[in-house]
């Protein structure tokens, strides 16, 4: 068990780590201050875009965000996990009967990462090339 000095450590530690992009910010906003963009008018000629602090800032920014790549299989992952096993859009069986009298559509059952154009792509074949719009 770790004593309360170490506990009290390990707590500064933390939130230093949770605020550090913040002291980053700061140095930015102090650089673009009026009084500093006022100064470097007068002493160059031209206000200062500050790059170096905004790139400090931004390179802490994007230290602290997963990889894209990461956070889309992390919402993935959520979604598999919430949904059914259904899809939302697949045929109830009530409705077969009508749905092929209206439409002339025999519902399929399609597994769920399939959705609802592969489904619809499926049972209808060619009409549906013909409707969608491709750039």
């Amino acid at each position: 068990m770790p004593s309360p000095v170490e506990e009290l450590e390990a707590r500064y530690q933390e939130g230093r780590a949770q605020h550090e992009c913040l002291s980053t910010f700061n140095e930015y906003m102090k650089c673009m201050t009026p009084g500093r963009q006022l100064t470097s008018y007068y002493r160059e000629g031209h206000h200062e875009d500050c790059p170096r602090f905004l790139f400090d800032w931004t390179d802490c920014l994007q230290g602290k965000v997963p990889a894209m790549q990461d956070r889309l299989n992390r919402r993935r992952d959520e979604r598999a996990r919430s949904l059914p096993g259904e899809h939302v859009w697949a045929f109830r069986a009530e409705y077969a009967e009508e749905a092929y009298r209206r439409y002339g559509v025999r519902p399929q059952r399609q597994p769920l990462s399939a959705g609802p154009l592969a489904a619809l792509a499926d049972t209808l074949g060619e009409r549906v090339e013909g409707s969608v719009h491709t750039r």
